[in-house]
């Protein structure tokens, strides 16, 4: 929800983080042990049908290089009928981060939030836009004096700078962007 996102952007999910905004989007509810519907799984490990994939057109490439590509795709699974759910006994180690380790802290900051803002230009109305758009620029704007202030190289100045300027420009151009019509949900839906 936006108010997921926007709770995620400001930190307010570390502060306190069973807060009932997070609660269902982190999972914090989930048997781990017992399989059943789930919202969005963890993306390192998707299985699905491929009339699934292709009814809904795969992962969308605008989330560049990687991040929120698995959210979308999966509500857009759910928006097209399929049931997302969680298997226990089906699992996979995901030595990952490969790709991500070799970006500079502040790319990946930049990328993050890119995909984030994407995401909410895609699924969510003008309010929800909002709300997102400016959680991520104050989120940004108090994350790169307290990073500084702790000497944190993930929270560089340039890298929060620049994910400013991404929620300045999303503000600017996003707030007119139409939403994306959702699928009417049904009763009786395939498993993907």
């Amino acid at each position: 929800t936006p108010a997921a996102l926007a709770f995620e952007s400001l930190g307010l999910n570390r502060l306190w983080p069973g807060n009932p905004v997070n609660r269902r989007y982190r999972c914090l509810d989930l048997d781990l042990e017992q399989a059943g519907e789930v919202e969005q799984p963890a993306g390192a490990l998707l299985m699905f049908r491929r009339e699934a994939w292709e009814k809904v057109g795969g992962l969308d490439e605008r989330f560049q290089p990687l991040w929120f590509e698995d959210v979308d795709f999966l509500l857009r699974l759910h928006r097209a009928g399929y049931r997302i759910r969680y298997a226990p006994q089906t699992w996979a180690v995901h030595r990952g981060a490969h790709s991500v380790d070799k970006l500079p802290p502040e790319r990946r900051q930049t990328y993050w939030y890119g995909s984030l803002l994407e995401y909410a230009a895609k699924h969510y109305s003008p309010g929800g836009r909002a709300m997102v758009g400016l959680a991520v620029l104050f989120g940004a704007a108090m994350r790169m004096p307290a990073g500084a202030a702790l000497g944190r190289k993930a929270h560089s100045t340039p890298g929060y700078g620049r994910v400013m300027r991404q929620a300045v420009s999303f503000l600017a151009r996003g707030l007119r962007r139409q939403r994306a019509p959702a699928a009417s949900s049904t009763t009786s839906c395939p498993m993907v």
